[in-house]
């Protein structure tokens, strides 16, 4: 990697001065929330008063930036605020849009030349999957019904076909996605024995909280639909 010293002028490295590496920049992405509420330690207030403080966090301020070895990334101008609150928050698509968008042709532009080595806060936002991506957390047991997520076609490995396996179409004809029994079906793991086998195994939750995915289920891979095709 390239590095700087406290003066911010680059450290000498044999191996970028000898041309046997490009370097690699380190991009860190660094965000925050702050809320009006945030730290008031003073205020004004009648003597005879008592100083009541409000409960809330009030209205809040979502940041998200990028850092470099010697400073923001494009001197700030990567940054991006949210107004948040409500049914507003940060999201895996915000932050997409934000590296996508600016974040990589700022560094480019930057840094020329250079690679960038991106890390992330570790934040459940950040889990963004494609939009066709294949997950059986968001398939129906039958085809259509609630969830008509249409995922992108699949290579299904099979030793038994000449060229190593086949493409499965995720998507009946009619364009309504296909359900768990369904792709079981054309893959020959359905489990035409048992008569009520369920979608997903999952764990009775208590003050009337939804139920929640069993772990033991994704690790023995044969006791419902979703483990099955996960497997």
């Amino acid at each position: 990697m390239v590095t700087w010293d406290e003066n911010l002028q680059e450290e000498p490295n044999y191996a970028l001065e000898s041309g046997e590496e490009q370097p690699l920049i380190f991009i860190t992405q660094d965000e925050c929330t702050f809320n009006a509420n945030d730290g008031t330690h003073y205020l004004w207030v009648h003597q005879e008063h008592q100083p009541l403080r409000k409960k809330g966090r009030s209205k809040g301020l979502h940041v998200s930036d990028f850092l470099t070895p010697i400073g923001r990334l494009g001197s700030g101008e990567v940054y991006v605020t949210l107004a948040c609150g409500g049914d507003i928050w940060w999201t895996g698509e915000h932050l997409f849009e934000q590296v996508t968008t600016t974040a990589i042709r700022v560094f480019e532009a930057q840094f020329r030349g250079c690679p960038a080595l991106f890390a992330f806060d570790n934040s459940r936002n950040h889990l963004k999957y494609g939009d066709d991506a294949l997950r059986v957390s968001e398939m129906n047991l039958e085809p259509g019904g609630i969830t008509k997520k249409v995922m992108r076609d699949t290579w299904v490995t099979d030793v038994r076909e000449p060229n190593g396996g086949y493409m499965q179409s995720m998507k009946l004809p009619s364009g309504i996605p296909k359900g768990l029994k369904l792709v079981l079906i054309e893959r020959g793991l359905w489990p035409h024995n048992q008569l009520h086998f369920l979608t997903e195994c999952s764990i009775p939750a208590s003050n009337g909280k939804k139920p929640k995915l069993n772990p033991a289920c994704l690790q023995c891979g044969t006791c419902c639909a979703r483990a099955l095709l996960a497997a």
